[in-house]
């Protein structure tokens, strides 16, 4: 599976899309959407993510019920990816999703046997470090070179911040919102390996308020919006999950 990120607009309609390439399924292009339309995770297909269509699947919810740390009256489903695990030919979704005891988001995790779903979530979240601010924008990765397999999230330090425009975090010294770099077993893209590592945060004369939305790719290094809606690329000095970003 390769992974590309899209933007507002490339689907008419969906916010925050993910898309996906499935190498077994047709049509082979899945994307993925923040909540909306009465569904928790949205989804739409095509055959190509540049020249043709992209059909919504008004009947596909691929988490028609978060995880039991969500708060069910207002859940907040936010920012989903979505991972094939070759190695038992699952899919796993990372989403997410505001907590029902705090005001604070953290990311989630649910699995599936097939990409559309509908995901089994897990009744804790995978990273929730409320003292920061929560854990928001999970997106999984695997090195090609070794097999091992990776998360990177954003802490939600702007959710906590001092307030200000913009978002929240804008009044010095604001709070931090670092991205952090996490193992996890090849076989299910949940179980923890070790512990993990702060490979970006923002620099405010840069980013402004928040660094966000990682991702991670082998030729490019990690990634993530600043200052709202700034785009931040980071190269990686050398081929390695740990590899220190700049």
């Amino acid at each position: 599976m390769s992974v590309v990120i899209y933007k507002e607009g490339a689907v008419a309609g969906l916010l925050e899309i993910f898309s996906s390439r499935h190498e077994l399924t047709q049509p082979a292009w899945y994307a993925f959407a923040t909540e909306g339309n009465k569904h928790h995770v949205q989804a739409a297909t095509s055959c190509s993510p540049n020249n043709s269509p992209w059909t919504f699947l008004p009947q596909t919810d691929l988490l028609p019920r978060p995880g039991q740390w969500v708060n069910a009256t207002s859940p907040l489903i936010r920012a989903p990816d979505v991972q094939y695990l070759a190695e038992t030919d699952s899919s796993v979704l990372y989403y997410s999703g505001l907590r029902a005891d705090s005001k604070y988001h953290c990311v989630g995790a649910a699995t599936a046997p097939n990409i559309t779903g509908p995901y089994t979530p897990f009744h804790n979240p995978l990273f929730c470090p409320l003292a920061e601010g929560g854990a928001i924008d999970a997106a999984g990765y695997r090195d090609e070179g070794d097999g091992s397999r990776w998360v990177v999230y954003k802490v939600d330090g702007s959710a906590k911040g001092p307030g200000g425009p913009p978002c929240g975090n804008g009044e010095a010294p604001g709070e931090p919102t670092p991205l952090r770099l996490q193992r996890v077993e090849e076989r299910d893209g949940v179980t923890l390996v070790g512990e993990p590592v702060t490979v970006l945060d923002r620099d405010p004369a840069v980013d402004g308020p928040l660094v966000e939305a990682p991702s991670l790719v082998r030729s490019r290094g990690v990634g993530g919006d600043g200052g709202c809606w700034r785009r931040r690329v980071g190269v990686s000095r050398r081929m390695s999950g740990r590899a220190v970003y700049v």
